[in-house]
């Protein structure tokens, strides 16, 4: 096939064609984590996905020119890289917003807990508290297995969505004082920073 008056192999072609179909994926996630990101709007950084994001766009570029040399063994390295920076922005954040963020902020509010939270609340918090470290963990655990962050064994991305939703209905609802803990809790933690 001829693009652009550049002579490519099929097998070229699909290689590249599968490899931007993974980077369009990569920014439908990106427009996911931006979505959770958005709804916090405390004080955590997003720069990991744009950055590892630049990054794959740069690689691209090089295993195009060598898609273009019929050089296939830098090809595949740069396949490689772009793999790895795309999997490697979206967990970096995600595990951030986890740990970083949720975990730490929702143990300080069951802590505090006297202040105005019910056995019902606190069994609630507790189940998001404890949803979000086990999505650390599967995320840990899928890096060593090698998992792609779109593989169909991998749901976390998803799960994150939920329970950050989860975690916001419970702060939506009709217990003001949950959110004014909430609140308290976020400025206490900045201070400590």
């Amino acid at each position: 096939m001829e693009l652009w008056e550049i002579n490519l192999t099929t097998e070229q072609q699909e290689l590249l064609d599968k490899t931007a179909s993974a980077l369009f994926v990569y920014v439908d996630n990106i427009f996911l984590i931006k979505g959770v990101f958005d709804t916090i709007g405390h004080g955590l950084g997003i720069a990991s996905p744009y950055l590892n994001f630049r990054d794959a766009l740069f690689h691209y570029n090089k295993m195009y020119d060598a898609t273009k040399s019929n050089d296939y063994m830098t090809v595949l390295q740069q396949e490689a890289c772009i793999d790895e920076h795309l999997n490697r922005g979206i967990k970096d954040f995600s595990i951030n917003l986890c740990s970083n963020y949720f975990v730490p902020v929702i143990h300080s509010m069951m802590l505090n807990k006297a202040r105005c939270i019910t056995d019902d609340v606190f069994q609630s918090l507790r189940q998001i508290y404890h949803e979000f470290k086990n999505i650390v963990a599967e995320i840990r655990l899928g890096g060593q297995a090698l998992l792609h962050f779109d593989s169909a064994d991998v749901n976390w991305l998803p799960r994150i969505i939920d329970v950050v939703q989860e975690f916001n209905n419970l702060l939506g609802g009709k217990n003001t004082q949950l959110r004014a803990l909430y609140i308290n809790t976020i400025n206490e933690l900045s201070k400590d920073e």
